[in-house]
């Protein structure tokens, strides 16, 4: 609990807080405008590549399922998404206007982080969700941005791990460590790879480790038998 407490408050030295809503990491650049662009029932787009899966993380995440009309033109759109390759790897820019929110980025991970900001920007619900106007611009400071999640001797739940993973993007993090392996042996079973367990089920040499669990010498450490069919 201490170590929740102290990283919830980490994180929190690194936020912004705009009208009662709390953006983090802190964007670079947050210029608030005056008004709102407010979306009904029922929400029109345009993008590029109407397939991308930021699109889609974006109407789960943030319009809640509300339906979408595509449009061919920008200007009929409420929310354009368009490339600007001016922008770093992974950057954005969201301008948000009572009319329209345009979101600019040079690759997918800018788009992918333009969402999570726009996840924790966003206010209501579907049928009539809020944006406070404004022009955010974003870059990451460092390239490598990652999160460890030990699974070698802490097992998970897959929904866990799943969730976990959701918040390390929330967070803009680029990476994940999955550390599935100990020294003792390798833990989860793979079918496709079945030497993982078979050969790397076990470790006779891990004399130390054998004696200190009282595990005996013919016995495999993570009780798979390495010589078992899989």
């Amino acid at each position: 609990m201490k170590h929740l407490i102290f990283t919830a408050l980490f994180l929190l030295s690194y936020t912004v807080a705009v009208r009662a809503q709390i953006v983090f990491p802190t964007p670079n650049q947050v210029e608030m405008q005056t008004g709102n662009l407010i979306l009904g029932k029922k929400v029109s787009m345009y993008a590029e590549d109407t397939t991308a899966f930021y699109l889609n993380l974006f109407r789960e995440e943030v319009l809640s399922h509300t339906p979408i009309k595509w449009q061919k033109k920008e200007s009929k759109a409420d929310i354009c998404w368009i490339t600007d390759s001016s922008l770093p790897p992974e950057g954005y820019r969201i301008k948000i206007h009572p009319q329209q929110m345009v979101i600019s980025a040079s690759d997918k991970g800018g788009f992918t982080y333009a969402v999570q900001t726009l996840r924790q920007w966003a206010a209501g619900s579907a049928g009539s969700i809020t944006f406070a106007c404004a022009s955010v611009t974003d870059y990451p400071r460092t390239q490598w941005r990652c999160f460890l999640l030990d699974s070698g001797r802490q097992f998970q739940k897959i929904t866990t791990i799943r969730k976990y993973i959701d918040m390390a993007s929330l967070l803009k993090m680029n990476y994940f460590h999955w550390h599935l392996t100990e020294g003792l042996g390798w833990r989860i079973e793979i079918k496709q790879y079945p030497h993982l367990t078979r050969t790397g089920g076990s470790n006779s040499r891990d004399s130390i480790h054998r004696k200190k669990y009282g595990i005996s010498s013919n016995m495999p450490v993570n009780g798979i038998s390495p010589s078992s069919p899989k």
